[in-house]
């Protein structure tokens, strides 16, 4: 899975892949996310570990006003 990225002059600068999904529970949950700028000739890979779902998170954390917050 992935999407490309262009600058302004409409020129690829970057591709972001997705990848090695695991079910956990019953979610289907990425572990891996990686970006390539072209234009540069370089990458960056992100490696998620240790992912919980469901962890009793009180839901009212997601309201649009808390996520807005600035974290202190």
């Amino acid at each position: 899975l992935y999407e490309r990225l262009y600058d302004k002059r409409d020129e690829l600068l970057k591709i972001r892949t997705v990848g090695n999904f695991e079910k956990i529970k019953s979610y289907q949950v990425m572990k891996q996310i990686r970006i390539e700028n072209v234009q540069k000739n370089h990458s960056t890979v992100l490696d998620l570990a240790n992912i919980t779902v469901d962890g009793g998170i009180d839901a009212g954390l997601f309201h649009e006003r808390n996520l807005q917050k600035m974290p202190q």
